[in-house]
């Protein structure tokens, strides 16, 4: 596709969000942005855009497509109130499987390699590999949108 793709690094800090929002939709027409935390970036793109008149909810015409990583509360909630259309939602509740694999290293019990699979996870199955470091579990992230953002499971909607 005819994309062009600007990239402004905001090693993770609020006033870098709002910074580069304001940098870039401040001097450029664009249809969307992709930020890599909701957590962090949520509220300081959304100040940024508020200060440039461009903050338009999902379905008006100068909407801008917003999607995130992390599925935090704030990201969440601003998919529920219509200014961002998108999250990938990381599996953190379930970080603590990794528990399992430490007890077996810690016994010297083998790990095996393959699926994983774990009833009613929303990452399931997911697969242990050897990579370059060492072994690696990838635990796939849940698309959140306006149609399943009020699911109870996502753990930016624990309270």
């Amino acid at each position: 596709p005819d994309i062009k793709v600007i990239s402004k690094p905001t090693q993770w800090q609020a006033e870098n969000f709002g910074q580069a929002t304001l940098d870039v939709v401040g001097s450029n027409a664009i249809d969307g942005i992709y930020y890599h935390s909701d957590c962090v970036g949520t509220r300081p793109i959304s100040a940024a855009l508020d200060q440039l008149n461009k903050n338009y909810k999902r379905g008006h015409k100068d909407h801008i497509f917003r999607v995130a990583v992390d599925g935090c509360s704030d990201g969440l909630q601003a998919i529920k109130d219509g200014w961002s259309d998108q999250a990938s939602s990381q599996p953190l509740p379930d970080f603590g499987i990794i528990v399992n694999w430490i007890e077996k290293e810690l016994n010297n019990e083998q790990i095996q390699l393959g699926s994983v699979i774990q009833q009613g996870a929303p990452w399931s199955p997911a697969k242990i590999f050897e990579s370059d470091s060492g072994l690696m579990l990838n635990l796939a992230t849940s698309n959140v949108t306006s149609a399943n953002v009020y699911n109870p499971a996502l753990w930016g909607n624990i309270k």
